[in-house]
C-alpha cells in the first residue's frame, strides 16, 4: 500500500542566488507499508512524484521516451530469441 499526502501550498521565504524570493511550497508525505515494497523503491517513487510536481510536461515526456526505449530493447530481445 502506498498513500502520498500534500500539505497545503502556502507562500514561503526560500534564498535563491544569495537573495531572498518568496516561492509557493507544500509538505509532500510518502508512506508505504513494507510488506509490499522496500524503501528504495520508494525512494524511486517519491523523487519521480516530485519530479512530475515540478515539471509535469518534461516528466511525462521523459516516461515516454523511456517507454519507447524499453519497447526498443524489449523488441530485440523477442527478435533474437526467436531465432
Amino acid at each position: 500500500m502506498l498513500m502520498v499526502t500534500v500539505g497545503q501550498v502556502a507562500d514561503t521565504p526560500v534564498v535563491e542566488n544569495d537573495k531572498i524570493v518568496v516561492h509557493r511550497v507544500s509538505n509532500v508525505t510518502l508512506s508505504l507499508d513494507h510488506r509490499y515494497t522496500d524503501g528504495a523503491r520508494a525512494v524511486v517513487i517519491y523523487q519521480r512524484f516530485v519530479k512530475f510536481l515540478n515539471d509535469p510536461e518534461k516528466s511525462i515526456a521523459d516516461d515516454i521516451v523511456a517507454a519507447q526505449e524499453k519497447h526498443k530493447e524489449d523488441s530485440k530481445f523477442e527478435k533474437a530469441a526467436a531465432k
